[in-house]
C-alpha cells in the first residue's frame, strides 16, 4: 500500500518516558523542552526505504511553510540518512498503518530531536 503524500512538519506523538500532562484546565500555547518527546515526520524520499534507516540520523529538508487554512507545516526528513550529526534520529516508523509502509515513498518516521540543547554533550 502507497504511504500518503501529506507533509505535516514535525508533529509531537508521545514521549520515551511515559510522562502524563498535570490536566490543567487552561492552555496557553505548546512548549516542549522534553528532549524525549517523540515526533512523526514524513520522509521527502521518492522511494523505498530501508529497516536499517531506524537509528540513523537525518536533517530537515527544505522549509515550507503550511497554507491556509490551517497553515500546517509541509516541512519533511531528508531521504539521506547517516551516523553522523543530524538534527534529527530516526527511531521507527509511524504507527499509522496509512503512512508506515517502509517499500513505499513518503513514509512517516518516528524521531526524537538529535541536536536538542538538552541531549547535546557540546557547550554553546
Amino acid at each position: 500500500m502507497a504511504n500518503q503524500d501529506a507533509p505535516f512538519g514535525l508533529r509531537p506523538v508521545g514521549k520515551v518516558s511515559g510522562n502524563r500532562d498535570s490536566g490543567g484546565t487552561t492552555e496557553y500555547g505548546y512548549v516542549n523542552d522534553d528532549p524525549f518527546t517523540v515526533f512523526e515526520i514524513q520522509s521527502a524520499g521518492s522511494g523505498a526505504h530501508a529497516q536499517g534507516d531506524i537509528g540513523s540520523n537525518a536533517d530537515l529538508a527544505t522549509y515550507a511553510a503550511g497554507s491556509a487554512p490551517d497553515y500546517i507545516s509541509a516541512v519533511e526528513a531528508v531521504d539521506t540518512q547517516s551516523a553522523t550529526a543530524a538534527t534529527l534520529r530516526i527511531i521507527g516508523l509511524s504507527k499509522d498503518p496509512d503512512n508506515n509502509d517502509i517499500t513505499a515513498a513518503n513514509v512517516n518516521w518516528r524521531v526524537l530531536i538529535a541536536e536538542h540543547f538538552y541531549m547535546t554533550t557540546t557547550g554553546i
